[in-house]
């Protein structure tokens, strides 16, 4: 299952931060349009997972602090469930935030308010996938 988190963060934390890399690296663009095209599904399964993390967590948030691995593991769930919701929002809308609603209108809201900060939730999330491979693979011990 830690694979499945881990590409998840990959996949999203590349969506989120897809404007700031093609103005880097425009030959990437193909690359990042094949990806797009299945963003609102990996961001419902990153949303998904996130919320599962999120379970994971809460009864051990407390001890969540006290190591490093700790701390990447709430970011990491915090990354997963702001760019699950942002890249996931056009499944959602279809299913949950119906446009004409009153869940609809605060849906639409609450991704207004939080999709300026994608590109550096992304980034976040490249870095925080990162940190994790390298202690999946002990490099950095836990």
């Amino acid at each position: 299952m830690q694979w499945v988190h881990l590409l998840s963060l990959v996949l999203c934390g590349l969506l989120a931060a897809a404007p700031m890399l093609l103005a880097k690296k425009p030959d990437a663009k193909p690359m990042l349009d094949k990806l797009a095209q299945f963003g609102g599904l990996i961001g419902l399964v990153t949303l998904i997972l996130g919320v599962i993390n999120l379970i994971d967590i809460v009864p051990h948030i407390g001890d969540a602090f006290k190591h490093y691995f700790g701390i990447i593991g709430v970011v990491a769930m915090l990354c997963q469930l702001l760019l699950g919701f942002l890249l996931g929002f056009v499944l959602l809308a279809q299913f949950i935030f119906k446009p004409g609603t009153a869940a609809g209108a605060k849906g639409e809201e609450i991704r207004k308010k939080i999709a300026g900060i994608q590109i550096p939730v992304g980034l976040t999330a490249l870095v925080v996938a990162v940190l994790l491979l390298l202690i999946r693979f002990e490099i950095l011990k836990p």
